[in-house]
């Protein structure tokens, strides 16, 4: 998803309320299809609706979406609980180095290793 900007420190709280909001509306989405799917199911009409293409096609999209979203919002809270940027993330800046302590200055840390590597 492009949002048309960088995410960084001043808006991350933001971007990451936007993933958990695309998350809860995609499960809402889910929920609306399952009882759309079952009150077509309970209902017997000698004709089959177009309902019946099209809600596949659509439960398809919903599910592919929530578990694509729910990786990147995976991603991006490992990137909370690590301590570094995306941009660190995917050039590994910090694999063999030290560290910056995050707060000050002049401190700093072995970064420890993760169980992703």
């Amino acid at each position: 998803m492009w949002l048309g900007t960088c995410i960084g420190k001043r808006n991350y709280a933001s971007f990451l309320a936007y993933l958990a909001t695309v998350e809860v509306s995609l499960i809402g989405a889910i929920v609306c299809l399952i009882m759309e799917a079952s009150s077509l199911s309970a209902r017997e009409e000698a004709s089959v609706p177009r309902h019946y293409f099209v809600m596949p096609i659509l439960m398809l999209l919903v599910v592919v979406a929530f578990i694509l979203v729910s990786i990147l919002l995976g991603y991006h809270l490992y990137l909370i609980r690590i301590g570094e940027t995306t941009n660190e993330n995917l050039k590994n800046v910090y694999k063999l180095k030290l560290k910056p302590l995050p707060g000050t200055t002049n401190a700093i840390y072995k970064s420890k290793p993760n169980a992703f590597n």
